[in-house]
C-alpha cells in the first residue's frame, strides 16, 4: 500500500493501533509507533525532520534503516 497525504487520515482511521503494517517487502512497522512520530521533530544524524504524512514513507524507511 502506498500511503499518500490524502489517504493518510483515512488510513489511520481504518487501521487498529496495534496493527503492524508493511512498508515494503522488508520493512514492517507498528501503527502505535507511527502515531508517536507524526508531527514530531526527529533527528537523523545532524538533520532534523518534522514528520508529516507527506514525508511518511521516506521517513519510516530512514527510521527502520537507522544506525544505532
Amino acid at each position: 500500500m502506498i500511503i499518500t497525504e490524502k489517504s493518510f487520515r483515512l488510513f489511520k482511521k481504518q487501521v487498529k493501533k496495534d496493527t503492524i503494517i508493511r512498508i515494503d517487502k522488508n520493512c514492517y512497522i507498528n501503527m502505535t509507533v507511527i502515531d508517536q512520530l507524526i508531527n514530531h521533530q526527529v533527528y537523523i544524524g545532524k538533520a532534523c525532520f518534522t514528520i508529516t504524512p507527506h514525508y511518511f514513507k521516506s521517513f519510516i524507511e530512514a527510521y527502520i534503516n537507522r544506525k544505532y
